[in-house]
């Protein structure tokens, strides 16, 4: 009886003794689990604790959290521990069976308020008069403020000329870049944009913290382990948080560049003329009337005066047709004494205005045609060549009002011989 007591208590000692051990390899085994990160808020629409920071909340069963959204992520980091079975203990040698790691708290702190950081983008749209000088013009402005031209696109052809360029320049002197810039032009468009990105930046770096935390506990768990199956599970873990810590690390780089410099887009561009077609009329002829006093010097033979009055057709200033007939001032009889058809033209004198005043424009012409003057009763045949000076006394594109004389060489008649003649008069010419 006394042998059966004892046997009963030695089964109850070496029971007590394992429950201890067991338990011992469970408080090594929970200090030994990485503890869940904190996880901020990453991008300026993510709030913590919204119904979002919940998606893909059980491992594996979502994809990994997008660029910027780095608080959807908090329930998947946090349930590591209860998926991840690390033995640390040689089970052959009797010791207890492995159980789940208990997860511990946050180590990271909060940290101060983030400083500002400005995302700072501008847009600007320039009237030049020419594409190509203002493009070189914009290149040596951003190498003198130590800028980069990112993007270049320049088309100056003939009814289609502008320009586009891509800019990063310091963001200190991005405005003293930008008043500098509109002088090459008329400024027609101009918008800046400066977005805070210090929080987002902040929570970023939170993050990457965490996950290298994270990251380091994972290290040592591995180093202890002897499953393969926790093994192999353990290193998926490690492998999806450096690629996340890649991801987070690239995103910071892309935020200090975006702050150290200011983005700047600039179209260059030429005023194009209106092509509407307008209607604008012009003169096929000049008719024109004519009044005219004629002094004809025949020598020995006798002067002669004449008054009368002419028809003109003008097709321009260079060529034109007179009609004109004259009654001798003295003659006793009726009809005509003269009559005169010519042809000539007449030219401007570009050192004297090239005829494009409106008033007082003076030229010189020739003429060239036919005579039949009579003085004693018949009428004689004759050639006339001659030449002229007046002035526009009055020219508008309708109309035309001129003073004008004539010095005539007139030549056929057997009687006379050559002989010459004076004509002047005044003539009015409207457009046709």
């Amino acid at each position: 009886m006394r042998r059966s007591i004892y046997s009963l208590a030695f089964l109850l000692v070496l029971q007590a003794c394992s429950a201890s051990r067991s338990a011992g390899v469970a408080r090594v085994q929970a200090a030994s689990a990485p503890p869940p990160p904190s996880y901020p808020s990453y991008g300026p629409t993510s709030v913590p604790g919204s119904a979002g920071a919940a998606t893909g909340a059980v491992y594996g069963g979502a994809p990994a959290p997008a660029s910027g959204d780095y608080d959807k992520s908090v329930a998947k980091e946090e349930s590591v521990s209860e998926v991840v079975t690390v033995s640390t203990s040689d089970t052959s040698g009797g010791g207890s069976a492995p159980t789940p790691a208990a997860a511990a708290p946050s180590a990271v702190e909060p940290q101060p308020n983030a400083q500002e950081m400005f995302d700072i983008e501008a847009r600007i749209s320039i009237e030049v008069e020419k594409v190509g000088d203002a493009a070189a013009k914009v290149r040596e402005i951003v190498k003198k403020h130590g800028g980069q031209v990112v993007s270049d696109t320049v088309n100056d052809q003939s009814g289609s000329s502008a320009a586009s360029f891509t800019m990063r320049v310091p963001s200190r002197g991005s405005e003293k870049f930008l008043d500098e810039i509109g002088g090459i032009g008329i400024v027609r468009n101009r918008q800046v944009t400066a977005r805070d990105i210090g929080k987002e930046f902040h929570d970023a770096q939170i993050y990457l913290n965490n996950l290298m935390v994270t990251l380091k506990r994972y290290e040592e768990i591995l180093a202890k382990a002897h499953d393969v199956n926790s093994i192999l599970q353990i290193e998926r873990e490690m492998t999806r948080i450096r690629g996340e810590i890649d991801r987070v690390k690239g995103d910071l780089r892309f935020m200090k560049d975006r702050a150290a410099r200011a983005t700047i887009y600039l179209t260059l561009f030429t005023q194009q003329a209106d092509t509407t077609p307008t209607f604008d009329p012009k003169a096929k002829v000049y008719p024109g009337a004519r009044a005219l006093h004629f002094a004809d010097f025949r020598g020995s033979k006798g002067d002669y005066g004449f008054l009368g009055f002419g028809l003109s057709i003008a097709a321009s200033r260079y060529f034109s047709v007179d009609v004109d007939g004259m009654r001798r001032m003295s003659s006793p009889g009726q009809g005509l004494d003269a009559f005169f058809v010519t042809i000539g033209g007449e030219f401007y004198s570009d050192f004297l205005g090239a005829g494009r005043r409106t008033f007082m424009n003076p030229y010189i012409g020739w003429r060239l045609g036919y005579a039949r003057i009579a003085t004693d009763g018949s009428a004689k045949d004759e050639m006339l060549v001659g030449g002229t000076l007046g002035f526009e006394l009055y020219k508008t594109k309708f109309f035309r009002f001129d003073a004008q004389t004539r010095l005539m060489g007139l030549f056929g008649n057997k009687d006379v011989g050559g002989h010459f003649g004076v004509q002047s008069g005044l003539q009015v010419h409207v457009a046709f």
